[in-house]
């Protein structure tokens, strides 16, 4: 498989003919937000492959979609109207491919809200968002041969945390708690995330020391 115009392509090592795969998918593979200089943006990349290679997973700018057999794209995720990214996570690092007819996760990430966490996609469903917080939230992993969860959290002003907890992620408990620190650098340790409007061009966010409040005006 390969990338080319912007499209993935396949190719019949038989014949050496190319076939578009993605040319009816309404979605952009390639990341035209990107700051390289290169003559090519990069692409979002390839998730991964379904059992028995029947499909293969696209990442694009807010959605992972599966096309089975060559024949039709299906959307699994869909961030779009709140800016919010889902990628893949695979849990199992022996695992080789993902299996849909099981549930499974992605880390999600708001663009303009900076908000993170992981959401879980149950077959034929919407993925469900199972931690959702204003901090950090990285490193989901899985016991092996059990239903227990772990994942870190942390901010700007709060040191990493573990959690663990049972797939439902509710209440789950915290496994350690390390030394509280003090940050030395840009006023109280606080940050804010804001959202930036430009007459040309999508909305701009980003993360600013201090804490800002609304109704006031900064340089």
């Amino acid at each position: 498989m390969l990338l080319q115009d912007g499209h993935y392509w396949t190719v019949d090592l038989t014949t050496r003919a190319l076939v578009n795969i993605t040319k009816d998918v309404p979605a952009s593979f390639i990341d035209t937000e990107s700051d390289q200089t290169g003559p090519h943006k990069p692409p979002f990349g390839v998730a991964g492959w379904t059992k028995n290679d029947a499909a293969v997973l696209f990442t694009t700018s807010t959605t992972f979609g599966s096309r089975g057999e060559w024949e039709g794209a299906k959307r699994l995720t869909d961030g779009s109207a709140d800016k919010v990214r889902h990628r893949l996570v695979q849990l199992d690092p022996e695992a080789e491919w993902y299996d849909l007819a099981k549930p499974v996760y992605a880390y999600i990430f708001g663009d303009l809200s900076k908000r993170s966490g992981y959401a879980q996609i149950k077959p034929g469903a919407a993925a469900a968002r199972l931690v959702w917080l204003d901090k950090a939230v990285s490193n989901l992993a899985k016991a092996k041969g059990a239903e227990t969860y772990v994942y870190g959290v942390q901010d700007y002003d709060d040191s990493p945390d573990l959690f663990v907890g049972a797939r439902s992620y509710r209440a789950p408990s915290r496994s350690r708690r390390p030394i509280p620190f003090r940050p030395i650098m840009l006023g109280d340790g606080a940050s804010s995330s804001i959202t930036r409007r430009q007459r040309v061009g999508p909305c701009r966010s980003a993360l600013l020391p201090g804490r800002i409040r609304g109704g006031q005006k900064y340089p």
